[in-house]
């Protein structure tokens, strides 16, 4: 049922954004089997978010690793293998 899921996060995101939904509809568009243009784009609209809140969460605020760690699996899962590196030294 996950193409079932995937349109019924699609139209709850529409409705109320979330970065919880946006990575459960990343996830499902993977499980849905969608192109994997539409789930690189939609792992990099995820980026994108993790990086708008890291730039007002204070670095030496515990949640800031989570963001940062957040950012740079959804860069790597978006089709930039370089962020490989990244996620490995912060393993």
């Amino acid at each position: 049922m996950y193409k079932e899921a995937y349109d019924l996060n699609t139209r709850m995101l529409k409705n109320s954004f979330s970065k919880a939904r946006l990575v459960s509809q990343c996830e499902l568009s993977f499980y849905a089997k969608r192109p994997k243009q539409e789930y690189e784009n939609c792992h990099e609209k995820l980026a994108l978010a993790f990086q708008k809140e890291l730039k007002i969460t204070p670095k030496n605020d515990p949640e800031y690793i989570y963001g940062e760690w957040g950012y740079l699996l959804s860069m790597y899962k978006s089709g930039h293998t370089e962020y490989k590196t990244e996620l490995k030294k912060n393993d």
